[in-house]
Order: structure tokens, then sequence, then C-alpha cells
């Protein structure tokens, strides 16, 4: 969001000198930042930071949190800001203590730069107690973090610093892993800056493992970048660059290097880190060469600025060491006392700390193992009401089917019995023209021969066989002993015999099995036949009726004639229709009508 550009802002930051003037002169009112004034107001603690004035980035980062209205987004890199300039000014305390204060801020806006920066600052200060396993733990937080919000380059710096304090613990073999990580990365982002520092990092590891040789054959590739970097980075880049030449005894190489050092920090401030690091080169340098005044005289100067980040223990036994070499053992002596009791201190004080923490995490777990019992007692009720609804919506549907299951069985009961009514009556129509009708017309026909020989007799017969076709075709089909195919081939003979036209045909073109149907089934589709062929012959003029036998898995068969009127032209359903799909919906089959080209086709499908 913010630029790093921090001189040439630093003119546009003048308007906003007024707001702090403001603030300074006692003002009660907070002031509210516009947007539009965010990266002015950024810079106004930024551009102090950057050149050494840590004091003064802090005070003015203090004030214009504690005095002005802003995004949570501007509050966050000013606080990220102020965290930096506690750092690299020495106050590893309160930096500690303001980085957990910047990982609740960042966790409660959901600003993950915020998390991310108050965990590498915590990592920082612990690393510099040499509490390395909580600096990793520190480190590996903000890794996932930054991996979590798919921000690649805070991912890269972790990787790298993850790097770094795994070759610090020895681990060369996970430090070797994240720093091949971090240059990848980095050349991924086609960032020099990361370049620079994964490559250091990855020298630093070779140097920890005594690989000096390797760490100049690494580096060298990399001196045209790190000539154009920023002296921070260049100095970082050339720091295991000198030691390896230290420790080959290329002196003159070392001295070169430490040149090139002296004058990337000639525009930094002394009190700068980077001015720590180039006084520790030229110590060791010293050191190598046995000049142990000169050494002596570099660790004063060093210890003066008070930025070298080591612990107090450490320098002394530093100083104990150079003292010793020149002769000086009773200083020697005290200075190593002086470490030891510093030392215990430390020891006890890291005790009763460890003896705090696990206190506070016993609390702390207590309270989440509590929060997971409600959190599982919450579930439990919501998985209850959830299953209570789903059984009741079960139930629901259970109960509509079942309604719409027994609306339907009543529906085919009433169809059923309507066509049972309708088999029943045609069976006594059937009887009555059998028995009675043609019995009456062969007494009548008897009685006229006998009065008077051959008048009538021919159309009283023609009369009198009509009528026991009638009374035949009444009868219901007899489906003990005969199949649906043969009692349709006797159909079809018995009609085409009695009838000259239209001539009715019948042939099978698929493959299903017509003897598996049920007697019930089979008895209703010839009636549906025989009935759509009674229609034909009676209401048009068809010269031919074709019944076609068709189907594989289930059962399909169509009854087409050519005597196509204007009433069929537009079918409806009419009793004769409403009675065929009656019958068709008995058996689990579907009726449709097809008129077209001069052609009626009745098609039954079963479902």
């Amino acid at each position: 969001m913010f630029s790093n550009r921090l001189s040439s802002a630093f003119l546009a930051c003048l308007p906003l000198l007024t707001i702090l003037l403001a603030m300074f002169a006692g003002c009660s009112n907070q002031t509210e930042i516009a947007p539009a004034d965010e990266e002015e107001t950024f810079m106004l603690v930024a551009l102090p930071g950057s050149e050494g004035r840590y004091d003064e980035a802090v005070t003015l980062s203090d004030s214009l949190l504690s005095n002005c209205e802003m995004s949570d987004t501007l509050r966050g890199y000013l606080m990220i800001e102020r965290l930096v300039a506690l750092i690299n000014s020495g106050k590893i305390e309160a930096a500690q203590s303001y980085a957990d204060t910047l990982i609740t801020f960042g966790r409660r806006t959901g600003f993950g730069e915020a998390e991310m920066q108050g965990e590498q600052c915590r990592g920082i200060s612990f690393r510099r107690k040499e509490l390395f396993d909580s600096a990793i733990a520190c480190y590996r937080r903000g890794l996932d973090i930054a991996i979590r919000e798919e921000n690649m380059e805070m991912e890269q710096t972790f990787a790298d610093v993850l790097a770094v304090i795994y070759a610090e613990t020895d681990r060369c073999d996970e430090a070797h892993e994240f720093g091949q990580r971090s240059l990848q990365m980095a050349e991924e982002l086609a960032d020099t800056t990361a370049i620079l520092s994964a490559v250091s990092t990855i020298g630093g590891i070779y140097m920890k493992e005594s690989r000096h040789e390797e760490v100049i054959k690494t580096l060298r590739p990399f001196y045209p970048l790190a000539r154009n970097a920023s002296p921070l980075y260049l100095i970082k880049f050339l720091t295991p660059v000198v030691r390896a030449y230290i420790a080959l005894d290329s002196v003159a190489a070392a001295r070169e290097t430490i040149t090139m050092m002296e004058g990337a920090t000639a525009f930094l401030p002394p009190t700068h880190q980077a001015s720590t690091v180039v006084l520790t080169a030229k110590a060791s340098l010293a050191e190598h060469e046995k000049r142990y005044p000169d050494q002596w005289e570099l660790l004063m100067a060093i210890d003066s600025l008070g930025t070298h980040g080591k612990p107090r223990n450490l320098i002394l036994l530093e100083h104990a060491e150079c003292l010793a070499k020149m002769g000086r053992h009773k200083e020697a002596h005290a200075k190593s006392m002086e470490a030891y009791h510093i030392l215990d201190s430390i020891r006890h004080s890291e005790i009763d700390t460890q003896l705090s923490d696990l206190s506070v995490r016993y609390d702390t777990l207590n309270k989440e193992m509590e929060i997971q019992r409600l959190s599982r007692q919450h579930w439990i009720l919501v998985s209850i009401i959830l299953l209570c609804i789903i059984l009741l919506g079960t139930g629901a549907v259970l109960v509509t089917n079942a309604r719409r299951r027994h609306l339907r069985r009543l529906e085919l009961e009433k169809q059923q019995e309507y066509i049972r009514g309708l088999e029943q009556e045609r069976a006594r129509m059937a009887r009555e023209l059998h028995d009675d009708v043609a019995g009456d017309l062969v007494g009548l026909q008897c009685e006229l021969e006998i009065a008077n020989p051959g008048a009538n007799g021919c159309r009283l017969q023609e009369i009198a066989d009509k009528v026991r076709r009638l009374s035949h075709e009444l009868m219901p089909p007899q489906f003990a002993s005969e199949t649906l195919t043969s009692l349709l081939l006797d159909y079809v003979s018995h009609h085409n015999s009695t009838h000259n036209t239209p001539r009715l045909s019948i042939t099978d073109e698929g493959s299903f099995d017509w003897k598996s149907l049920p007697a019930g089934t089979s008895h209703e589709l010839y009636r549906i036949i025989q009935e759509s062929v009674n229609n034909a012959i009676k209401h048009s003029e068809a010269t031919y009726i074709a019944i076609t036998l068709d189907g594989n898995e289930r059962f399909s068969l169509s009854v087409t004639n050519d005597g196509v009127t204007d009433i069929d032209a537009s079918p409806g359903d009419g009793i004769g229709t409403r009675t065929l799909r009656a019958r068709a919906e008995i058996i689990g089959a579907s009726i449709e009508i097809i008129v077209k080209d001069g052609t009626y086709t009745l098609n039954i499908t079963q479902r």
C-alpha cells in the first residue's frame, strides 16, 4: 500500500506536520486522517525510521496513534514501523511486548500483515535472547499466516529467517531446505533484494559448516547484483564473504571486502546496526592477524554503540578472550566471572519465565478444553435439531407419498370396477344375443320357410350370422389355454373370413415374450385391440387395419388404419377413447393417438 520512496515523499508530508503541531500543542479533539493523506502520514514515521532516527519514529507513531482517527490499515502500518524502530534501536523487551499488541490487533482486524510482522519481531527478540525454539515457533506461525494470506513476499522472508536460525542451531539440513526454498521464491518474484538476502543466508549456512570455499563459489556470481543493492543488503551479502576470506587466510581479499562494506555504511548513522556488522568484521580480521589491541578498540567501539544485538554474557566472554590474548589476565578473569554471574542469572530468569509460561499454558489449555466442551454440546444440540427436522421432513414426505399412493389405488380400483362392470354387461348381452335373439331369428326363419318357402330366408340367415358374430366378440376371451398372440391370430383370421373389407393384418416386429404376460394384462390388451378395430370399422372408411406387435424388455403394440376422416383429424377423448385409456391405466401402459399423412395410429406402450 505504502511506497518506500521516502526522500521524495518527505515534501508531501509537510502539510501533515501541521496536524502533529496541533496535537503537540494540546488539542483535545482527535484529528481524522483522510484516505488521501494516509501515505503522507505513513511517511512521517517511515522516513526517520529509515534514516536511523528510531526514537523520533517511535515518538511520532505514538502521537499519531493516540491523537488521530484513521483506518485500520494505516494504523497497522504505523504500528509495524514503531515495532521495527524499537527492534533496530536495541529495545528488545519493549519490542517483544509491543509485538504481542501488534499480533492481537492483526487478529482482531483480520490484517494479516500485522500478524506476520509481529511474529517476525517476536522471533528476532527471542533469537537475540538465544531462545531459539521460541523464535522458530514464531517464524513458523508467521510462515503459516503468509501461506494462508497467499503473501509470497512474506513467505520468502520467513523461509529466509528460518534458514538462518536453523543454521545457528546446527540444524543444517533444515537450514539448507529453507535456504533453497527462499532463493527459489525470490527468483520467482524477480526481487533483487530478496535474491541477495537468500544467497547470503545460504553462504552463512556454508560458513556454519566450515565450507569456506563454497561460500566464495556460491556468492561470487551475485557480485554484480550486490554492487547495485541497498547498503543494508550489500553488507548482509558481504558478511559471509569476509568471514570466509578470513578463515581461508585471504587477508588481502578480506581487507578489500571490508572496504566495500565501509563504503556502504558511509551514508548511514554511526548507531545503525550495519555499522556494528562492519566493526565486527574488522575485529575478526584484527584477531586473525593477532592485532589484539586493535581488536580491543573495535570491541569497545561496538560496545559503545549498544546495537550489537548479542547477549551481555557473550560480549563479556569475547572481551575476556581478547584481554587474555593481550596478557591482561586479571581483567580477563573479572570479565569471565561477570559473564558467569550474568549467565547464571539469565538461567534462573529463564526457568522462572518457563514456569510462568507453563502456568499460563495450563490455564489456557483448561479454557480451551472448556470451550471445546461447550462447542461439542452446541454441535450436539444443533445435530439433534437437524435430525428432528430431517425426521419430520421425511415423515411428511412419506405421509404425502402414502396419500398419493392411496388416491392412485382408489382411482385404479374405480377404473377396474368400471371395466369389470363393462365386461359383465358385455357377457350378459352376448348371452342374450346368442340364446334369445339368435334363437328367435332361427325360429322366425323356420316359420317363414313353412309359410312361404324361399322368401327372405337368406336375409334372415345373414342377420342371424351377424348376431352370432357379435355375441362371439362380446364374450370374454379365454386366456387359460391360449396366449395373446394366438387369440389375436384367430381374431384376425375370423375377421378376414367374414369381412371383405377392411382387411386385417398382424405382424410381430419385436423380441418381447408375449407368453410371459399375466392373463389379466393379455385380456386388457386384447380388448384394446378389439375395440380399436371395431372403432375403425364403424367410424372410418379404412381399406386396411394393421396390428403391429413390438417391444423388447417392455411390450409395445399399435393399431393403424388408413380411413382418416375430418373428425379423426382432430381426435379427442370420447367415451371409447376414455375406456381405452382406463384399460391401459389398469395394466400400467399409456396410449398415444397419432393422425398423420392420412393414417390413424393407436400406440399402446408399457411404462
